[in-house]
């Protein structure tokens, strides 16, 4: 478990090849996924939620076989706590989801890649912590680079654009609930219940608009859900061997993977605004994590969920 507050000698012991090789694994993985559910949506109806639910469900049975298998208890201690972080990763999840069927793949993931941002935001009042003022620069930065990226005009917003950034904005609360769930639960305990709750929320909210996947929709799907569990579960196990201020830097690395993908596959438009938009949100996010030279004694956040 990597929390806040690290000593150094164990902050020495994890940052390591091994914890820095399985971000950028994981980092790939996730930026293939986002290629398949793009996939999906291209070859198919199917509305974000029901490939959601796929992914929910295929990572709940994992989850419980390994449960079984160990013999662990799943009472969680803070039941609050648990259902707060599952019910936000779940709506953060399916923004995001949104977010890549209506607009490209490298705005959706890369103003999504700005929720270690939104920790902030919602430290406060979740984990009870106060912020540094050199924050709310880093929130300034970050907006001026998601204003680019959406490049507004006459006819509004991209509303793919928009449902990303919202992604962005749970998934920051997402992460504040988790800081506090681990105080108290082991990571199978948590995955259980996010994948369960998940499932239910998700077949709820699919089932009146539930499409049958047919030809290749149906491999796409299963290669979008098996991703994003395996994503969920390297990225996890990754962060055992290295600190939260270089992990979600390494994990940064996704919004390039993903740039790349999206021109090579989907032939995706990157414009100088975009570019920009991109150095200045990297920026703020290698600041946030703590790394810059005056930012040493901030307080570093666990960025290791999506």
């Amino acid at each position: 478990m990597v929390l806040s507050g690290l000593k150094s000698s164990e902050s020495n012991k994890k940052i390591n090849s091994r914890g820095i090789i399985l971000l950028f694994i994981s980092a790939f993985i996730f930026s293939f996924m986002t290629v398949f559910v793009k996939k999906v949506t291209f070859s198919s109806s199917l509305p974000a939620v029901e490939i959601l639910f796929f992914r929910f469900l295929l990572g709940f049975v994992i989850i419980s076989v390994i449960l079984i298998a160990t013999r662990q208890n799943i009472k969680p201690v803070k039941p609050g706590y648990v259902i707060l972080r599952a019910v936000l990763n779940l709506f953060g999840a399916l923004f995001l989801y949104m977010g890549i069927k209506n607009t490209a793949i490298s705005n959706a993931n890369m103003l999504h890649m700005t929720y270690p941002v939104f920790v902030y935001l919602f430290a406060p009042f979740l984990n009870k912590e106060k912020n540094s003022m050199q924050y709310y620069l880093f929130l300034l930065i970050t907006m001026a680079g998601v204003f680019l990226i959406f490049s507004p005009d006459m006819n509004g917003v991209n509303k793919g654009d928009l449902y990303a950034f919202i992604s962005a904005i749970i998934s920051g609360a997402a992460i504040s609930s988790l800081r506090e769930t681990r105080k108290f639960e082991n990571s199978f305990v948590i995955l259980f219940y996010l994948m369960g709750i998940g499932s239910v929320i998700s077949f709820l909210i699919m089932s009146p608009v539930f499409v049958m996947p047919e030809g290749d929709t149906v491999f796409y799907l299963i290669m979008a859900a098996s991703l994003g569990v395996l994503g969920q579960m390297v990225i996890t196990y990754g962060y055992r061997y290295i600190n939260a201020a270089p992990g979600a830097i390494v994990s940064t690395s996704r919004i390039f993977i993903v740039f790349i993908l999206g021109v090579i596959i989907f032939d995706d438009v990157i414009t100088l605004r975009i570019i920009i938009g991109t150095c200045l949100i990297v920026f703020s996010l290698t600041g946030i994590s703590g790394l810059f030279p005056k930012l040493k004694k901030m307080k570093k956040f666990n960025f290791g969920n999506e």
